[in-house]
């Protein structure tokens, strides 16, 4: 187990719901020509379920039921949290692709699921019979031991915090990168965008083939975790793409922006994550952050940030969307909206959040990985007290 503090107490400073609702709006969703997105297919709501579920089961060893007999019948009295799990089994099995990573914890599920009989059981009541002689929370029980027996072979504690180490590392590195921005600057003007490829669109005409390909995709890895015959096999959708391309144009947009001082020469940093659409591929989430002044106007920063990306970085293959105005309230917007001053705390906790989600793309679910590449960074921390906003600063990575 890993030094400094336990593993499950440092899980509780996350929030997979946000998480979750993170995964949707990258991995499960369609862009369209217009560079819109819509989520489609299946979605991620049943993580934050099997995460807490996870959790409970490997660094407890609580049992879920308590089995009474009487008068020749077996009773079920909950024995812990771990009993209101029993009948979301399925749908926390549901969230598995053949498509993607998971972390340690979430593949120690699966891969335990698959393997036991507990994927033969309805799950919709713990006192269903399942077969002569036990009833279904006694199959149940018996999977929780299953867990937490290959978890302690496999040192899946260790594993795990190895692995979102990562994510808590961007986290902190983050944290001290806009700290350090606001003692630079008292005004940042915050440009969210997406930096993407025409061919990673699809057409609107082509929404009802794509919905059914990706049905059967997600009964294609069910039948493969619960054993069955595969009929469909592997798909690879039309708009799928290799993240080579998307690697070179962002080192170099990355490194030739002190050459175009007209659109980036009060930049004073930025925020940046190799993201992936089931559908469309790889693609860039970038939040760039100028210094305030009666010139640095959101709108237009975007626009010439995006035609540069266009026009000078892919040679017109790419295409971008602005993300500000695009935001509801309900999701943090205000800080996309309006610039961000030191002194306005709600606007940057609501930015501090959005960045975090970021961070923790990948702590439960990743994209297949990218040889070579580093898939989250930001600019390097300033070194100079509130000097000219287009000095003192590189790039750096992180993920």
């Amino acid at each position: 187990m890993a030094a400094k503090r336990e593993w499950f107490e440092m899980e509780q400073d996350g929030d997979p719901v946000l998480d979750a609702r993170g995964l949707d709006m990258t991995h499960n969703s369609v862009r369209f020509k217009d560079g819109t997105r819509l989520s489609i297919g299946r979605d991620s709501r049943s993580l934050p379920n099997l995460v807490r579920f996870m959790h409970r089961t490997i660094r407890t060893g609580d049992p879920a039921f308590k089995i009474i007999v009487a008068n020749g019948r077996k009773k079920v009295i909950a024995a812990s949290s771990l009993a209101g799990y029993f009948g979301t089994l399925h749908a926390m099995a549901a969230l598995y692709s053949r498509a993607v990573h998971y972390s340690p914890l979430l593949r120690l599920f699966f891969e335990c699921f698959a393997r036991h009989e507990i994927r033969h059981c309805i799950l919709n009541g713990p006192t269903l019979q399942f077969d002569g002689d036990r009833i279904e929370a006694e199959v149940f029980g018996d999977f929780l031991v299953f867990l937490r027996e290959q978890g302690e072979s496999q040192d899946t504690v260790a594993q795990t915090n190895n692995w979102e180490s990562i994510s808590d590392g961007n986290e902190k590195r983050l944290q001290r990168y806009i700290e350090s921005q606001f003692e630079h600057h008292d005004v940042l003007i915050p440009v969210d965008m997406e930096l993407f490829y025409a061919k990673s669109c699809v057409d609107e005409s082509r929404l009802s083939e794509i919905e059914t390909a990706l049905a059967q995709e997600a009964v294609d890895d069910m039948d493969a975790l619960y054993g069955r015959e595969i009929g469909g096999g592997e798909h690879e959708f039309p708009t799928d793409f290799d993240a080579s391309q998307l690697v070179k144009d962002r080192d170099r947009l990355l490194d030739n922006m002190r050459k175009k001082p007209s659109i980036f020469g009060d930049m004073v940093g930025c925020v940046w994550r190799i993201e992936w659409s089931r559908i469309g591929g790889y693609y860039l989430r970038v939040v760039f952050l100028f210094a305030g002044s009666r010139n640095a106007v959101s709108p237009w920063l975007a626009g010439s940030v995006g035609e540069y990306w266009v026009n000078t970085i892919t040679k017109g293959q790419g295409q971008f969307r602005y993300l500000n105005h695009s935001i509801r309230e309900s999701e943090d917007g205000p800080w996309r909206t309006w610039s961000v001053t030191c002194r306005d705390e709600a606007k940057i906790e609501a930015m501090m959040r959005f960045f975090r989600s970021m961070a923790r793309r990948e702590r439960y679910v990743s994209a297949k990985p990218i040889k070579k590449c580093k898939r989250f960074g930001m600019g390097r921390v300033l070194k100079a007290m509130r000097s000219p906003p287009n000095t003192g600063w590189g790039w750096g990575t992180g993920q």
